[in-house]
């Protein structure tokens, strides 16, 4: 299952809100840090497990190369953002996703992660953003979805042969990838993941007023 929400539409007010029901909801012994969009990351979080699977309160415990997982749970997760978008991806296997802006792309980059066959499809200028977009968000969702990261190899996977699937298996995997307006998504997961579902601003502030509530 996949899970997208734009956080444009909420102000100043309503993400201190978000920060206070992310302290109720996300237990843990270390300090909570991040950016806003880390704060809605785990509130979309929370939402889609309280939604899929009743659970109502989280923490994390880590892989060796700091991959998070969900504590005492099998139900494996991922999230990733970009501008104001925040995705979401949950699965009862592992996965990994990738959201990134379709912006200009950097030839040095694709020059050090980027296969051979993948840097001869940037020749055309017409479409070298799109597809670097499009070969970079699958390579980060592999490298999520294993828990390497981009430390794991960005040019260990070479995805010249699927640049035009919006679905494929390759490297044991299933893959999923689509446009979002302005941006490029990838998803990656032993089973078969399904395009992503957009969460409306109204689900998000009622079920932040609903946790906020219920711990005053």
């Amino acid at each position: 299952m996949i899970y997208l929400l734009d956080t444009g539409c909420f102000d100043d007010s309503f993400t201190g809100k978000v920060a206070e029901a992310e302290k109720l909801l996300f237990k843990s012994d270390k300090p909570l840090q991040g950016n806003r969009l880390t704060l809605f990351g785990r509130v979309l979080l929370g939402y889609i497990l309280n939604r899929n699977y009743g659970i109502k309160s989280f923490s994390y415990r880590y892989g060796k190369n700091g991959k998070p997982y969900l504590e005492n749970s099998e139900v494996f997760f991922n999230i990733s953002h970009s501008g104001n978008l925040v995705l979401c991806s949950i699965s009862e296997y592992e996965i990994g996703c990738d959201i990134e802006k379709i912006r200009d792309y950097n030839p040095k980059i694709a020059k050090r992660f980027f296969a051979e066959k993948e840097a001869a499809l940037l020749a055309d200028k017409d479409t070298e953003d799109y597809t670097f977009a499009v070969l970079w968000t699958l390579k980060e969702s592999i490298l999520k979805k294993t828990g390497k990261g981009i430390g794991g190899g960005l040019d260990t996977y070479c995805f010249s042969d699927y640049i035009d699937n919006e679905e494929f298996y390759a490297y044991g995997c299933n893959f999923l990838r689509c446009s979002y307006g302005d941006y490029m998504i990838s998803v990656c997961s032993e089973d078969k993941p399904q395009k992503p579902v957009i969460i409306a601003e109204k689900q998000i502030k009622d079920y932040v007023d609903e946790i906020i509530k219920k711990n005053t």
